[in-house]
């Protein structure tokens, strides 16, 4: 007997990284709304990604899915071999919307233009009316960035991030950031001493099974950089994405300002698994994904430092908040003023591609070699060694 296909009212896409689970979607149960999530072979290969990434995407995809359809919600997911037929997301909604009987499709509005301008293209042409939503994410709103930002205008991060701190009322008394003081930069540059190293924590790291999902990226000759192995460390649901969160602000956040611009060789990177986290929070996937919100990391970052009797000083806490709140959203802002143009630009007029040694680290450069070697191992590498290590190169 022929399975019957349920129609439903509203088709919500739900991107890979957009798992809030408090995103106002989903504070009703909406029983002719069906939710999808889905692994899509364009998105793991408009660029090589580490193989790391794709799999924990797709894990942390499962695992949301599974997380609403415990609620009640109506969700359907789809891996790689559901989605094999579709060639792009487009073409993947439009089967669903004719498959279910679809009357209005709705979306979160990408994090990325080329999305972005892929959804908006697909709605152009879709029979059915069709809405797009915030992400709920973001301190600052998308309509709001033209007030912060103008293309092509050059934009200080400091000027951008008062203005946050003021408007959000974050690390503020009255008019004045507490501590008297805006910024402590200064205090965030110290170089780790031998004495330093024995005191560096053994980071907080999962086990999350991903060999079905490695396979499966295997089988669909998905090609990738970097190393995996069945499990990975990285959270891939709220619990552990706030468990790592905790153990930041109780093991790392004390000392986090004072080394976050140190790098160190000195622990071996297989004989001690602490050299490459050193005092950072590591949280940047769960963020990125929206298991985290920003707000809930800076407030749950500042209560500590509250509750922690001097042990989190002022310029501990204002070099983590200036990460999330300044430079997080800065970038952000630049992006959408800039683009589509900004993908384009290249003002230092570079033509030659990466060598070889970027994407297997054998180079004698000792920094390069460090940095790249532990991007390939761990999907990871902080932001000194993005961008004065290997971006700088």
């Amino acid at each position: 007997m022929a399975e019957t296909i349920k129609s439903y009212k509203t088709l919500r896409l739900i991107l890979g990284d957009q798992l809030n689970a408090s995103h106002s979607w989903f504070k009703k149960i909406q029983p002719n709304t069906l939710y999808i999530i889905a692994e899509l072979k364009q998105e793991a290969t408009y660029t090589k990604h580490h193989k790391q990434k794709i799999a924990v995407f797709f894990a942390a995809m499962e695992q949301f899915a599974q997380a609403l359809i415990k609620e009640g919600h109506h969700v359907t997911h789809l891996t790689l071999d559901d989605t094999k037929a579709f060639k792009d997301l487009p073409a993947l909604i439009r089967g669903l919307c004719k498959l279910h009987q679809i009357e209005q499709f709705e979306y979160q509005l990408p994090d990325e233009y080329r999305l972005r301008q892929q959804l908006k293209d697909l709605c152009k042409g879709l029979s059915i009316a069709s809405q797009a939503a915030s992400s709920e994410h973001f301190y600052l709103p998308d309509d709001e960035i033209n007030l912060y930002f103008n293309k092509g205008k050059r934009h200080r991060l400091e000027t951008f991030y008062r203005k946050m701190r003021k408007r959000f009322n974050v690390l503020m008394e009255d008019d004045m950031p507490t501590g008297g003081e805006w910024n402590y930069d200064q205090n965030n540059r110290n170089k780790l001493k031998p004495a330093d190293l024995v005191e560096i924590p053994t980071p907080l790291m999962f086990a999350n099974d991903i060999s079905e999902i490695l396979t499966r990226i295997e089988r669909h000759n998905i090609k990738t950089i970097g190393y995996a192995t069945d499990e990975v460390l990285w959270p891939v649901n709220y619990k552990q994405a706030t468990e790592l969160l905790t153990f930041f602000c109780q093991a790392c956040l004390p000392k986090f300002g004072k080394f976050q611009d140190s790098m160190t060789g000195k622990l071996s990177l297989f004989d001690e698994d602490r050299g490459w986290s050193l005092y950072h929070s590591r949280i940047s996937f769960a963020l990125n994904c929206k298991i985290l919100s920003p707000k809930q990391v800076i407030d749950t970052a500042i209560a500590s430092f509250h509750e922690s009797n001097g042990e989190i000083d002022i310029a501990q806490i204002e070099g983590f908040v200036r990460q999330i709140i300044g430079w997080r959203e800065f970038v952000r802002g630049i992006y959408w003023a800039n683009m589509p143009d900004y993908a384009t630009l290249n003002n230092l007029s570079a033509t030659r591609a990466l060598p070889s040694w970027f994407w297997n680290a054998k180079t004698d450069m000792h920094c390069l070699h460090h940095a790249i070697k532990q991007s390939l191992e761990f999907s990871y590498a902080h932001h000194i060694q993005r961008l004065v290590v290997t971006g700088n190169f």
